[in-house]
């Protein structure tokens, strides 16, 4: 195996503040849109449920938004826009949509838990703990190295 430039933890935690400020500069609207046409009063005891079924909302939607960007294009924005990809470990292809959606669950779990980054610090790979579950890699994109080859389908998913 070639040698390969694995991203690490800086480069995945820019990576993850331009997925926050995409998710957002998106989804800000539609939360307001949601509180000024939906809410219920403050007093209601509704306005518990309303306010955990945003919560779960916006979960889903970056849940999803993250795996789907991760499946077609290689990886989220954020991870695009530094240089890296998201690929299985074993064979450096570009992950299935199921795997993409249980990584970026996953992934989630992991940072809020902060113990799943620190395996980062620890693996030769700069792979997480999710990484290792899911058995994938944060890689860079391959433009000028051959050590990383991409499906046969690349040209498709553009």
């Amino acid at each position: 195996m070639l040698a390969r430039h694995y991203g690490t933890f800086f480069e995945r935690s820019a990576a993850q503040l331009l997925n926050l400020l995409l998710l957002v500069s998106v989804l800000a609207p539609l939360i307001f849109l949601l509180n000024v046409l939906l809410a219920p009063a403050p007093d209601n005891p509704v306005a518990i449920l309303f306010n955990t079924s945003r919560l779960l909302l916006v979960l889903i939607i970056s849940v999803y938004g993250m795996a789907w960007f991760t499946h077609r294009y290689g990886g989220s924005p954020g991870k695009r826009l530094m240089g890296l990809q998201v690929v299985k470990a074993d064979s450096g292809e570009f992950l299935s949509i199921g795997t993409a959606m249980a990584r970026s669950a996953l992934a989630l779990i992991s940072t809020v838990s902060v113990i799943g980054i620190l395996f980062m610090f620890f693996d030769s790979h700069k792979r997480a703990l999710h990484d290792h579950i899911m058995n994938t890699m944060v890689v860079d994109d391959g433009e000028d190295d051959p050590g990383l080859s991409l499906p046969d389908d690349w040209e498709r998913r553009l």
